[in-house]
């Protein structure tokens, strides 16, 4: 009789060990697909913040006269390349810029109208 109490505590100590293990494995994935949800989102936000930069960048190239197009590279947080691309469309005396921040495959555009 003892043997088959030592039994089913092994097989309830099993049981209950096997449970753990799936019950931790489901935590991990989980906190899995948040980190990668949330390394697309900060993908997405680099992308706007460099988007927001091409605008500013035109606003100087307008204010100084400077009214084309460019495209500028930039190293974010010195390891990631990401890049804005700005286009400069005169409507009167009214420009509209539009720019494209590209980062980790990511693209945020941003429309602005900018007087002379």
């Amino acid at each position: 009789m003892l043997k088959q109490q030592e039994g089913a505590i092994t097989i309830f100590v099993l049981s209950i060990f096997l449970a753990l293990m799936v019950l931790i494995g489901g935590v991990i994935e989980v906190l899995n697909s948040q980190f990668a949800l949330l390394e697309k989102k900060e993908d997405s936000l680099q992308a706007l913040y460099l988007a927001e930069s091409g605008i500013e960048q035109a606003r100087v190239k307008i204010k100084a006269g400077e009214i084309d197009s460019f495209r500028q590279e930039v190293i974010v947080n010195g390891r990631y390349n990401g890049s804005y691309e700005v286009t400069i469309t005169i409507e009167g005396d009214k420009n509209q810029v539009i720019s494209t921040g590209n980062f980790q495959g990511r693209k945020k555009v941003l429309k602005r109208i900018i007087s002379n």
